[in-house]
């Protein structure tokens, strides 16, 4: 990874169960080595010969290097430079054995020579084949037939009928159909795995490393909606790679093969949306959690594991890797249930449990199927959010689970197969039919035509049909991107058969059925453009209809089918109310209820975008195209500078290079010893000082107080701070982790004031005097979002020179992001200057709401700078979003027009500021 000729490394092996006994001989089998105990660290000398081999600590990696003195040293100074142990702990041989050796206590109480000492083609190798007596299974007498339809009576008081009709649940009869339906819906709604997920996505980092192309969170509000993950492999060029995932444990209660069928169709429905290399490349992981040793649940595993391999073989794709984990069950024992489930009347009338109430516990089977593939273009892709253009834009229901019927009549039947389904989830039934995948080649094909459409710029946007069905599809699609939705499903092609008998429950599950299946949106600028595209699926045999449109003129919802009215809203936010109910609960029991409750309030009220705006050309922005060329002349330097925990350093460096920079990347340990590279680093021979992101020292004793503590304590250091501050032409970013550094440092206070301090008394004896600190965030959690913030009109930052007064999205990504300033300091009598940028609502005005304001910084600070500009700390992070592939949002006319459409990220501009304040000589050439 540093870029040197010369790699001692054949391979490396993380550490995870077994411990050493298992990592150490994997990594050398088949030759064998011999490891000497004695040579790994120890923090407690307590430890046996047992715990050393077998314990299973987790922050370990095995290295298989090259044996030599060359070799030895250059891992040494890496370690010693990353502040990371290393232990040559043993030798690879030809003897085909692991052997271990030393350890004093053993000998003496052994008289075997070696503690272990293992055949390798025993334990890794040819072990012998076991053989499983499989008990059969069969499911019959579990299941019964789905039944939607339920009887309703309307209540007797009228209290009770009118609180029944504030909740539209009871309707006149004429309108039963429409009731039943919004009855159901509301129910799917907040089911979890249906629910929105907003109380998982906001508390992890979502941006860090710069090379996430695509996350959970979509759209305008950020909504969690996303169906894979895309990553670039580069900060330099658009290749990358997409992850998705599937899984349906509950339709395994039904059938063992559709729970493995729909995973792998649900994983490859979520991929299809990025274009990939082709469909030949995707490969899969899959994590079995099978109770296999139970009777029956071992040929159920035999009969999911069986459909996967046919289904996958008939896509063209594959397994190479997985791992098993929860395949457990447990039993309690039942005069501890009786003790457990017994109440004191039960004690009083001696009633007790009955021994045969106590059941097995064992975890539903289950197959995680995790598929990634290559991608050519990162930028190749489309999201669930719809782009509504009027008249051009229509929705699309792609069947993928059942073929049109050579005969073209309406005579088939169309299954909508309810088992396992969101829907008898909510209403305690797993039903007796689960959906399957029957033809292959429906999914291959479909697979392959939307990728062709998205690549043809056809398809703007699409969702695949899961947990709650075609309904839930199209609604979340319309929660997403904030907008009306229009959708009136004809009775033909995949529809046609709904007709007859039980014709309202037979529509219900054509609503709320989970078969394989798309919503695209396609845009067509006629009858005849939006007919081809259809036919083409039909040429596969593959029913694709169009369904409805999605609205940006206004948030009303209507949903029809064949005329009939299911369902009518004015607006959008009572059904994503419904559908962020159970988040917000979920929310209320981990953070702050106040910002909690603020946050969901604010959600319905929010417009469908940000009112952003840019006072510069950001086209105009001059990017370094061909660094081999740009280096050959001398370059301004910068150093990033990096702690323990430093995780966003490479996406810094990215930026800082695109800019022009020269950039170095150093380590505190560089600053302290000549034992890495052979000097010193030196503050004095660079242009620029970067304080990178992420969680110095793990945030312990608070963000950035490790790290502050060893610049500070360090006479040597603190001094070329003092001499790097003092240059008038330097200067100094700290972005998050970094922000919080400046801080303690003193970077956005009076140097002078500081110097004097530091002569009046010893320097290490105490931290200089500083007036702006930063504080945990009001949620009292982690908060990882994409916010608007404003570059304030009177700041005289030098890296945000030209750019005062414009308004955009920013990701922000920390714990302890509130900015408290004292109040006797300078900063409070000048503002306009000291304070950078400021988080702003959707109408760009600074707020104090949550999460527009994600931390509660006074005054809606999210950046300051110095008095004379020269150095900035801001908590968002422009270094992950100066690449507009970055963005999770952007607005549309940013984009839309080719000619005028934004090909530069505005955030560039910040780091283009700073290498031209560098070339023109800083402060003193700029005052000249």
């Amino acid at each position: 990874d540093k870029g040197t000729e010369y790699n001692p490394i054949y391979s490396i092996h993380d550490q995870g169960a077994g411990g050493n006994g298992n990592v150490l001989k994997e990594i050398v089998d088949p030759l064998g080595a011999t490891i000497d105990a004695n040579e790994f660290t120890l923090g407690d000398h307590t430890v046996n010969i047992l715990e050393l081999w077998a314990a299973e600590y987790q922050e370990s990696n095995a290295i298989l290097a090259i044996n030599s003195k060359r070799s030895r040293q250059l891992l040494d100074r890496l370690a010693t430079r990353e502040k990371c142990k290393v232990d040559f702990v043993g030798e690879v041989d030809t003897s085909g054995r692991i052997k271990l050796v030393n350890f004093s206590d053993y000998d003496q109480k052994s008289e075997k020579r070696f503690p272990i000492d293992l055949r390798l083609d025993h334990v890794c190798g040819s072990m012998p084949k076991k053989v499983f007596n499989l008990v059969d299974y069969s499911l019959d007498e579990y299941l019964t037939p789905a039944k939607l339809i339920e009887t309703q009576e309307p209540p007797k008081s009228l209290k009770s009928r009118y609180k029944m009709m504030q909740e539209q649940i009871y309707l006149a009869p004429q309108n039963q159909m429409m009731n039943n339906f919004e009855h159901l819906l509301k129910k799917v709604l907040k089911l979890p795995s249906v629910a929105s997920k907003r109380y998982l996505t906001t508390k992890v980092d979502r941006c860090v490393t710069g090379l996430i192309a695509g996350q959970q969170c979509l759209g305008p509000l950020h909504t969690p909606i996303g169906d894979y993950a895309l990553v670039a492999l580069s900060h330099f060029n658009h290749q990358g790679s997409v992850t998705s995932i599937g899984e349906q444990p509950i339709k395994g209660l039904v059938s063992p093969i559709s729970n493995a069928t729909m995973s792998v169709a649900e994983a490859l429905t979520n991929m299809m949306f990025c274009v990939i290399s082709s469909l030949k490349d995707v490969k899969c992981s899959a994590n079995w959690m099978w109770a296999a040793k139970l009777p029956g649940e071992g040929a159920k595993l035999l009969d999911a594991c069986d459909a996967m391999c046919k289904l996958m073989n008939k896509l063209g794709i594959a397994v190479d890797g997985g791992k098993d984990s929860l395949s457990m069950s447990a039993t309690v024992d039942p005069a501890d249930a009786r003790k457990l489930v017994q109440t004191e009347d039960d004690l009083e009338t001696d009633q007790s449990v009955e021994d045969d109430l106590v059941e097995t516990v064992k975890s539903p089977g289950t197959l995680v199927i995790s598929a990634y593939a290559p991608v050519p273009d990162i930028r190749c892709k489309v999201t669930p959010i719809l782009k509504c253009k009027p008249k051009l834009s229509h929705l699309i229901y792609v069947n993928l689970a059942h073929p049109i019927e050579l005969e073209q009549h309406c005579g088939h039947v169309t299954k909508f197969r309810l088992g396992g389904s969101a829907i008898l989830q909510t209403l305690g039934q797993i039903g007796d039919e689960a959906p399957t995948i029957d033809h292959p080649e429906l999914l291959r094909d479909g697979f392959e035509l939307v990728q062709e459409l998205i690549k043809e710029g056809k398809c703007t946007a699409g969702h695949d049909v899961s947990d709650g069905g075609l309904i839930v599809c199209a609604l979340e699609m319309a929660i997403a991107s904030h907008c009306g939705l229009h959708l009136n499903i004809q009775a033909e092609k995949s529809f046609c058969s709904l007709g007859g008998n039980n014709y309202e429950e037979r529509v219900l599950s054509a609503m709320f059925a989970e078969e394989c299946a798309v919503i695209i949106e396609v845009e067509a600028e006629s009858e005849q453009e939006l007919n081809d595209v259809l036919e083409r699926f039909e040429t596969k045999h593959i029913h694709a209809q169009r369904i409805g449109f999605g609205s940006y003129d206004n948030e009303r919802i209507t949903v029809k089918f064949q005329q009939q009215l299911l369902l009518e809203c004015e607006n959008n936010h009572k059904i994503r109310e419904y559908w962020e109910r159970t988040s917000k609960q979920l929310d209320l029991r981990q953070a702050n209820k106040k910002c909690v409750v603020e946050e969901y309030e604010n959600l319905s009220s929010r417009p469908n975008k940000p009112e952003w705006k840019l006072t510069f050309d950001a086209n105009k922005t001059e990017l370094v195209v061909d660094f081999d060329k740009h280096y050959l002349s001398e370059q301004p330097k910068v150093a990033v500078l990096r702690e323990e925990g430093i995780n966003g350093d490479r996406e810094m460096v990215a930026s800082l290079m695109l800019a022009g920079f020269q950039v170095f990347d150093v380590t505190v340990t560089d600053l302290t010893t000549t034992a890495t590279t052979g000097k010193r680093a030196d503050l004095s021979s660079f242009d620029g000082l970067v304080f990178p992101g992420g969680f110095s020292y793990a945030d312990v004793f608070g963000s950035a107080r490790g790290w502050a503590a060893s610049l500070i304590f360090n006479r040597e250091i603190r001094e070329q701070l003092v001499r790097f501050r003092q240059r008038p032409d330097t200067f100094s970013l700290g972005v998050c982790n970094g922000c919080q550094l400046m801080a303690l440092l003193g970077f956005l206070d009076d140097l002078d004031a500081q110097v004097q301090q530091d002569n009046k008394t010893n320097m290490l004896q105490e931290a200089p005097a500083t007036t702006v600190r930063l504080e945990h965030n009001d949620s009292g959690r982690f908060e990882c979002r994409f916010v608007n913030v404003r570059i304030e009109r009177t700041t005289n930052s030098i890296m945000l020179h030209d750019m005062e007064e414009s308004t955009f999205g920013v990701w922000v990504a920390h714990g302890e992001g509130k900015f408290k300033i004292q109040h006797s300091v300078e900063i409070i009598d000048e503002p306009e200057t000291r304070i950078a940028l400021r988080y702003v609502d959707d109408h760009g005005e600074p707020t104090m709401e949550y999460p527009m304001n994600p931390n509660g910084s006074a005054q809606a600070v999210a950046g300051m700078c110095s008095r004379d500009g020269r150095h900035l700390a801001m908590m968002p992070h422009p270094e992950r979003c100066t690449q507009l592939w970055q963005w999770p949002y952007i607005l549309p006319e940013w984009c839309e027009n080719e000619r005028s459409a934004l090909k530069t990220s505005p955030w560039m501009r910040m780091f283009v500021n700073a290498y031209k304040f560098c070339r023109r000589g800083g402060l003193e050439q700029d005052e000249d």
